[in-house]
């Protein structure tokens, strides 16, 4: 398995705004919270993808590959 850590430019008013999606509809008041659950529900091929910690103008992130599945 392997891990990757990553820092996207983004913040949590940023994310409501430009989202594609009805965060709303993943039933949380965070918008960071509301894109794990739709990355979890959407990722497939053995990766898993988690936003962990939100610093001012950047979200911190990690995402993991199982090259087995």
């Amino acid at each position: 398995m392997w891990y990757f850590e990553f820092v996207l430019k983004i913040n949590s008013e940023q994310i409501s705004e430009k989202a594609k999606i009805k965060l709303r509809e993943y039933a949380y008041q965070n918008p960071v919270a509301a894109m794990n659950n739709y990355m979890y529900q959407n990722m497939k091929n053995g990766i898993c993808y988690f936003a962990y910690r939100e610093e001012a103008e950047v979200t911190l992130a990690a995402f993991s590959y199982d090259e087995k599945k």
